[in-house]
């Protein structure tokens, strides 16, 4: 998140401009082929089933920080809308 120079995640927007929407799903397109930064490790991968979805946002999402600015504000409001987290992705 300090990618998008916030360090607080109630700072994160409910909406995105056009180039920060490319940069998404360019982003989410190296997230789903798991060969972006610290996701090339086996260890991202296993540590999701062990922590919940937001918390493996915020310590692997830096490789894609504006796909994880979007999970992290996600994740924030699954909880209360659902009542427990959900799973993104």
């Amino acid at each position: 998140m300090n990618v998008h120079g916030l360090d607080n995640e109630a700072d994160l927007l409910a909406t995105y401009e056009r180039a920060a929407s490319a940069a998404i799903m360019a982003e989410y397109t190296a997230f789903r082929s798991k060969a972006v930064g610290v996701m090339v490790l086996e260890e991202a991968w296993e540590e999701n089933t062990i922590a919940s979805p937001r918390q493996w946002w915020l310590l692997w999402g830096s490789a894609v920080p504006h796909l994880q600015a979007v999970a992290v504000n996600y994740h924030k409001h699954a909880g209360r809308v659902c009542g427990r987290e959900a799973v993104l992705l």
